[in-house]
C-alpha cells in the first residue's frame, strides 16, 4: 500500500540571483542564536556554491549573508540540526562542524571529494564522489571513527529517516539505496535509469520526512516522491522547463531540497538557474497553461564537454546518455549534426553516465563512461565522396578498454575519468580518483612502460578539484575548480600553479575555472563559472600570460553566457559549451564572436537585443576586452 505522500506541489515563490544555489537547510532559532544571528531568528539558509557563501532566504527574497570564520573554502553542501551547522568543503576535502562559538573539522585524511552530508544523533554520513563511497562517522566513537562504509559508483545525496536508516542516491548508477548501517552496505536498491515511475536519471539531493522520501531527480527535472516503507514511487513534483529560465513550478536540474519544520513549504535549489523555488506540498497536478509549449522548438541539451579535431566535432547529450557527432566540412560555418550514438546500457557502446568525449585523428571519437568505467573508441567517418547527411548507422565501435582492469595490476582505485584530451600524439585521461593522468594510444589502448605498467603522470598534491584537461605535445593544462587555479604540467610530472590570467591592471583572478583548451595558434582559452566568463590568453616565456580577450557577461544574447563549461579548439578559434543557455558559441582567438548554434538554431549575425518571443535578457551588454564588444 502506498503511503499518502503529497503527489504534487504548487509554486509559491521564486528566489533569484543565488549564484549556483547548490544546497539548503533550515536553521532553528536555537542554532541561529549560537551562530550569532538575532535572537529568535530562524529560517532557510542557502549555499551559493559559485560565491562560496551561506545566505538567509525567505519567500520574500534574499536576506543577509551568514558570517563564517574562517571563510568557507569551496563549500558544496550544508545541513543543520538543533545544535550544529554542517558544511561540506572541498579545499581541502573535509566537513566543517559549527557548534556555537566552536568550529571543528571532520574527515581530514579520509575524504577525497565529499559532496553531501546528513546527521542523525551522533552519526554523520558523507557522500564522497571520488572515494565512490558513503562514509559514516560516529562522533561518540574514539577519534570520530568511521563506523560504516557503502560502495557505489557516484554517491550524490544522503539522508537519515526517523528509524535511523540511511537513504542515499547514486547519480551515475541512477539508483536510490536504503541502508541499515549496521548491515553490510550498500543496502537495498531502488530504480534504474529512465523517466517512467520508479526510474531516475542522475538523482542527487534527498530528504526523508513523515514516512516519505523526496529525491531531486536531476536529469528528469522533477522531485520524485517515494513511500519510505516500500521504496515505491508515490508521485512527483514539477514540470520540465522547456527553455532555460522558466520557473513557477517548472523545475530545471534540481540539486537539493529542504522543508520548513511544519512541512508546509519545500525549498528546491536549482543551481543551474541560480535560484530557489518555494513549493507548497499537496494539491492537484499542475495545469498546463500553454507555457510548456516552445515557440521556436525545444532547446537542445548539451553536457559539460565538447571536442573538435579536423572534420568532426563530438558533444554530450546528458539527458539520453548519448554522443552527438557534427560534420565541420560543410559549405557554411554551421556544424552539421550527422549522427547520434550511445544511450544507457551495460554493453560497450552504451553509456549510463558519460563524463567526457574526445575527437581523435581519423574521424574517431573516444568516449569514457563513469558507470561502466570503460573507454570506447568509435569510428565516425562518413563517405565524403558525396554530400554528408545524417546517418544513424555511421558510428561503429572500434575498441573498448576496461579501465578497472587497467588499474588493477598497480593497485589503483576504481578509475573516475572526468576529462579526455588529445595532445597530438597520445590520448590523455584525467583521473581524480587515482590522482593521475593516464596515457593511451589513438586506439584507446593504454600506453605501457617496459615493466608492463600503464603510463601515467601524477597530479600535484595541492590540486583540489581537477575538472578539465587540455594538452599539446606533452604540455598539460588542468582546471582546478575548487582550487581556483590552473595547473601547468609536463608528462614528466613537473607542475606549476596559476591563479591569475594577465598582468597588472589587466589581470583576471580565477575563482571557479572549468573548461580549458589550447587553440591551433597556441592560445589558451579558459571558461569561468563564477563570472560567466571566457578568457583567452597568449602564452609567453615560462608560462607568463598576456590577456588577449576577456568576456564576462550573464545573459542570453550572443557573446553572453549562462554557466559556460566545456571549451574546445575550433577552426582557428574556440567553441564554448554555453550550457545554461542550451547552446554553443564560437569565437576567434582574438575573442571576436563568430556564431551561436544548437541542434535547431544557428546565428551568424550578432543579436544585440532580445526578440519578442525569447526570454528577457538578464544582463547588460558584455564586459569585454579584446575581440568585438
Amino acid at each position: 500500500m502506498i503511503l499518502d505522500c503529497p503527489q504534487h506541489a504548487q509554486p509559491v515563490a521564486q528566489i533569484e540571483d543565488l549564484r549556483g544555489a547548490c544546497s539548503v537547510a533550515f536553521v532553528t532559532s536555537t542554532l541561529a542564536q549560537s551562530l550569532g544571528l538575532p535572537e529568535g531568528a530562524q529560517g532557510m539558509i542557502v549555499l551559493e556554491c559559485e560565491r562560496g557563501v551561506l545566505r538567509a532566504v525567505g519567500e520574500s527574497g534574499v536576506g543577509a549573508e551568514l558570517p563564517m570564520t574562517p571563510p568557507l573554502r569551496a563549500p558544496v553542501a550544508v545541513a543543520a540540526d538543533d545544535e550544529a551547522l554542517l558544511v561540506v568543503e572541498q579545499a581541502p576535502p573535509r566537513l566543517r562542524i559549527v557548534h556555537g562559538a566552536v568550529t571543528t573539522y571532520l574527515g581530514d585524511a579520509v575524504l577525497r571529494k565529499p559532496v553531501a552530508v546528513a546527521a542523525h544523533g551522533t552519526l554523520i554520513a558523507v557522500a564522497d564522489a571520488s572515494l565512490r563511497q558513503v562514509v559514516v562517522f560516529d562522533l561518540a566513537a574514539t577519534a570520530n571513527a568511521v563506523v560504516a562504509r557503502a560502495d557505489g559508483v557516484m554517491p550524490a545525496g544522503v539522508a537519515f529517516d526517523a528509524a535511523g536508516r540511511l537513504w542515499w542516491t547514486d547519480s551515475a548508477a541512477h539508483r536510490v539505496h536504503r541502508w541499515v548501517i549496521t548491515d553490510p552496505g550498500p543496502g537495498e536498491a531502488f530504480g534504474e535509469r529512465g523517466a517512467f515511475p520508479g526510474q531516475f536519471t542522475e538523482p542527487t539531493g534527498i530528504v526523508c520526512r513523515d514516512g516519505c522520501v523526496y529525491i531531486c531527480d536531476h536529469l528528469n527535472h522533477r522531485i520524485a516522491v517515494l513511500d519510505e516503507s516500500t521504496g515505491r514511487m508515490a508521485g512527483w513534483w514539477g514540470m520540465h522547463a522547456v527553455i532555460p529560465r522558466q520557473g513557477k513550478g517548472r523545475i530545471h536540474y534540481p540539486d537539493a531540497l529542504a522543508f520548513t519544520p511544519d512541512g508546509t513549504r519545500a525549498f528546491v535549489c536549482e543551481g543551474f538557474e541560480d535560484r530557489v523555488q518555494v513549493l507548497s506540498p499537496g494539491g492537484p497536478a499542475p495545469i498546463n497553461d500553454g507555457l510548456s509549449i516552445p515557440r521556436e522548438g525545444v532547446s537542445s541539451h548539451f553536457g559539460p564537454d565538447a571536442s573538435a579535431l579536423g572534420p568532426i566535432m563530438a558533444m554530450i547529450e546528458p539527458e539520453t546518455g548519448s554522443v552527438m557527432i557534427f560534420n565541420l566540412m560543410g559549405s557554411t560555418l554551421a556544424p552539421a549534426h550527422i549522427a547520434t550514438f550511445g544511450g544507457s546500457g551495460a554493453l560497450p557502446g552504451r553509456y549510463p553516465s558519460i563524463s567526457s568525449v574526445c575527437a581523435l585523428p581519423g574521424e574517431r571519437v573516444a568516449v569514457v563512461d563513469r558507470s561502466n568505467a570503460r573507454l570506447d573508441v568509435i569510428s565516425a567517418s562518413p563517405d565524403r565522396s558525396k554530400p554528408v547527411a545524417f546517418d544513424q548507422f555511421l558510428p561503429r565501435l572500434v575498441a573498448s578498454t576496461d579501465l578497472v582492469a587497467m588499474a588493477r595490476p598497480i593497485g589503483g582505485k576504481h578509475p573516475l575519468i572526468v576529462d579526455l584530451a588529445w595532445d597530438g600524439a597520445e590520448l590523455l585521461a584525467l583521473d581524480p580518483a587515482n590522482r593521475c593522468v593516464w596515457r593511451f594510444d589513438r586506439q584507446g589502448a593504454p600506453d605501457r612502460y617496459s615493466t608492463g605498467e600503464p603510463k601515467r603522470t601524477d597530479l600535484p598534491e595541492g590540486m583540489r578539484e581537477p575538472v578539465q584537461l587540455a594538452a599539446s605535445h606533452g604540455e598539460l593544462v588542468v582546471a582546478d575548480r575548487a582550487g581556483g587555479a590552473l595547473w601547468i604540467g609536463q608528462l614528466d610530472g613537473s607542475w606549476s600553479r596559476i591563479t591569475e590570467l594577465g598582468r597588472d591592471d589587466t589581470s583576471v583572478k580565477l575563482v571557479r575555472p572549468f573548461g580549458v583548451a589550447i587553440a591551433e595558434d597556441g592560445s589558451l582559452a579558459v571558461t569561468e563559472e563564477s563570472t560567466d566568463g571566457l578568457h583567452i590568453v597568449a602564452w609567453g616565456p615560462e608560462h607568463s600570460t598576456e590577456l588577449v580577450s576577456s568576456t564576462q557577461a550573464r545573459g542570453i544574447l550572443d557573446h553572453q553566457f549562462w554557466l559556460p563549461q566545456g571549451v574546445t579548439a575550433f577552426r582557428d578559434g574556440v567553441l564554448v559549451v554555453d550550457r545554461g543557455n542550451h547552446r554553443f558559441q564560437a569565437f576567434g582567438t582574438d575573442g571576436a564572436w563568430r556564431f551561436t548554434g544548437s541542434l535547431g538554431k544557428f546565428y551568424t549575425r550578432k543579436r544585440e537585443q532580445v526578440r519578442q518571443n525569447e526570454l528577457p535578457a538578464v544582463a547588460p551588454a558584455p564586459t569585454t576586452t579584446g575581440g568585438d564588444s
